[in-house]
C-alpha cells in the first residue's frame, strides 16, 4: 500500500471493483501482470476517493485490529461490524474467542492485549470463559524466563486497591497483563507464571470466607502442616508453588488481600479511582433516614453509626464485589468524616458483631426501599467475611445503584453490573479548599447520560463535611 501513496499498516476494504482486460493469446504471466496492474489502479482509486469507515478501515498493524475486535466483541458490538466478517465462527461463541485466537496467533494476540488500556483490558478479560483462562495463558506464555514475583505482587496490589481485580481464574490474566504493561521487557511468562500462582492463592483465601484470616496467617508464616489441616489436600495443592516463595513475599500477598488500602496522598489535590462516589453521595439522604435506621447500632471511636453504615454501603457499591479498598479512600473518608485511624479490620469486626435484632430494626425502619436481592457486583468482599451484616450492606448497595439507574434516561431496568461498569467506574481529581471541595470527574462509557441527567455537575454537601460546599464538574 505504501507504493500507492497510502501508509503501511493493516487495511480492510469492504469491496473492490476491478476492471481488467486481458488478451486471448496472452501467457499466464502476462494475464497475472495485467490483472495485478488493474488491481493496483483500483486500489489507488479507492484510496483516493473513499475515506468512509463504512467501506475502508486502516490499523497500524494486525495486533491493533485484533485488540479492537476483542473489545467490540466483549461489549457486544462486533456482530454489527462489517470488518469482522472473517471472525464469524469466533462470534458464534464469544466467550471462547480469545482462547481460539491465542492458540492460532499467540504473538499477535499478546501484543494486542498489551496495547489495550486497563479499562479495555478488564472488559476483554471479564468476557473470557473462566475454564479457558489457563489455556489462554499457556498459549501466550512461550518462554517464561525468571519469574518477576515482585512486579506481579505490585500489580495485584494496584488492581485490588482500584477494584479492577476480577474474580476467580480471570485474576491471573489481569494480573499478568497489568504487570507486563507496567514493567515490559521480560518475556510474558515471567509475569504469567507467578500471576497464576497468586490467582490460585487468592481463590483459596476468598473461598475460606470466615477462616480467611487464619489461612492468611498460616500461609504468611509457612505453617504448612497446620495449613493443610485447615484447607485440606486439594486446597494445599494450589498453594504448593508458594512454598518456594520468601516469607516476605507471602506476607505481602496476604496483606494485599486481607488489609486492602487506598493510596493516601497528603496534598490539597487528590486523585481517586472511585469517582463514582460523586454520583452516589448526593443520593444518600434520598434513600432513607440513616440516623433512624441505625439508631440501635453502636458507634466506633466516636464515629456515628449512620456514617459508618454509609461508608460500608458506598464501599460495596463502588468495589463491584472485588475490593474493599474503597473503605480507606481519603476522599470518601473526608466526605463522611471518618478518621484515618479507624482501620478496615475494626470496621469488619463491628459489622460482624451486629446482632439479628439490630439488623432487623434497620430493615424495618427503611421499609420496602431496601431490596431483598444482593447483587454480587455490590457485595462486600474480604476482609468483610460473609455475615448477616455484610448481606444487609449488600442489599442497601444494590438498592442504591438501582436508584441511580432510575435517575438516568433509559437505565431504570439496567443491571447493577452494567451500571457499575458503564456509569460508576471512573476517576476524579479532587481539590480541597477551606470553604469548597471541587471534584473534576472523569468520563465513564455512558458519560452522555450523566450529562443529560445533570448528575456530573452541580453542588451538594456530604454528611460528614456539612460546612463546605462540594462542587462537581467534568474534567476538561
Amino acid at each position: 500500500m505504501a507504493g500507492l501513496g497510502a501508509p503501511s499498516g493493516y487495511w480492510l476494504i469492504r469491496r473492490l471493483d476491478v476492471d481488467a482486460a486481458v488478451g486471448g493469446d496472452w501467457t499466464s504471466s502476462q494475464m497475472a501482470g495485467g490483472v495485478a496492474s488493474a488491481m493496483a489502479r483500483s486500489l489507488d482509486e479507492a484510496l483516493r476517493s473513499s475515506t468512509s469507515p463504512e467501506s475502508m478501515l486502516w490499523f497500524p498493524d494486525r495486533a491493533s485490529f485484533l485488540g479492537r475486535f476483542l473489545l467490540d466483541l466483549a461489549e457486544g458490538r462486533a456482530s454489527r461490524r462489517w470488518e469482522y466478517g472473517q471472525f464469524a465462527e469466533l462470534m458464534a461463541d464469544p466467550h471462547a474467542a480469545l482462547g481460539r485466537l491465542a492458540a492460532t496467533e499467540p504473538e499477535v494476540v499478546l501484543e494486542a492485549l498489551l496495547h489495550l488500556d486497563i479499562p479495555a483490558l478488564a472488559t476483554v478479560i471479564d468476557d473470557v470463559e473462566p475454564r479457558l483462562v489457563s489455556e489462554v495463558l499457556r498459549s501466550l506464555t512461550g518462554s517464561s524466563g525468571e519469574p518477576l514475583l515482585g512486579a506481579v505482587l505490585e500489580a495485584t496490589r494496584d488492581l485490588t486497591s482500584t477494584g479492577r481485580l476480577p474474580d476467580g481464574e480471570r485474576a491471573a490474566l489481569m494480573i499478568a497483563f497489568t504487570a507486563a504493561r507496567r514493567y515490559g521487557a521480560a518475556p510474558f511468562g515471567a509475569y504469567a507464571v507467578p500471576a497464576a500462582e497468586v490467582a490460585a492463592a487468592l481463590r483459596l483465601l476468598h473461598q475460606a470466607q470466615d477462616g480467611s484470616h487464619e489461612v492468611a496467617t498460616l500461609l504468611s508464616i509457612g505453617a504448612w502442616t497446620e495449613l493443610m489441616g485447615v484447607v485440606g489436600s486439594t486446597g494445599m495443592d494450589s498453594l504448593l508453588p508458594l512454598v518456594g516463595w520468601s516469607a516476605d513475599d507471602r506476607r505481602r500477598l496476604c496483606t494485599i488481600v486481607t488489609e486492602p488500602e487506598s493510596d493516601r496522598i497528603e496534598s490539597d489535590r487528590i486523585l481517586t479511582p472511585y469517582g463514582g462516589m460523586f454520583l452516589l453521595l448526593p443520593l444518600l439522604d434520598d434513600l432513607w433516614d440513616w440516623e433512624s435506621a441505625t439508631r440501635d447500632w453502636p458507634d466506633v471511636d466516636g464515629v456515628p453509626s449512620n456514617w459508618l453504615a454509609q461508608l460500608l454501603v458506598l464501599t460495596a457499591a463502588l468495589g463491584r464485589g472485588r475490593t474493599t479498598a474503597t473503605v480507606g479512600d481519603p476522599v470518601l473518608r473526608l466526605a463522611l468524616d471518618i478518621p484515618d485511624g479507624l482501620e478496615t479490620r475494626a470496621l469488619a469486626s463491628w459489622l460482624g458483631d451486629l446482632g439479628p435484632e439490630q439488623l432487623e430494626s434497620f430493615a424495618e425502619r427503611v421499609g420496602n426501599r431496601l431490596g431483598e436481592h444482593v447483587d454480587e457486583c455490590a457485595s462486600l468482599t474480604l476482609p468483610f467475611a460473609s455475615s448477616p451484616g455484610a448481606t444487609l450492606v449488600g442489599r442497601a448497595a444494590t438498592s442504591m445503584i438501582g436508584e441511580l439507574g432510575r435517575r438516568l434516561p433509559g437505565m431504570a431496568a439496567a443491571t447493577t453490573s452494567y451500571l457499575g461498569r458503564n456509569v460508576l467506574e471512573f476517576d476524579a481529581a479532587v481539590t480541597v479548599g477551606a470553604e469548597q471541595v471541587v471534584a473534576e470527574l472523569g468520563s465513564p462509557p455512558l458519560h452522555v447520560l450523566l450529562s443529560l441527567a445533570g448528575l456530573n455537575r452541580g453542588t451538594f454537601r456530604p454528611p460528614g463535611d456539612g460546612n463546605r460546599t462540594w462542587m462537581l464538574t467534568t474534567r476538561a
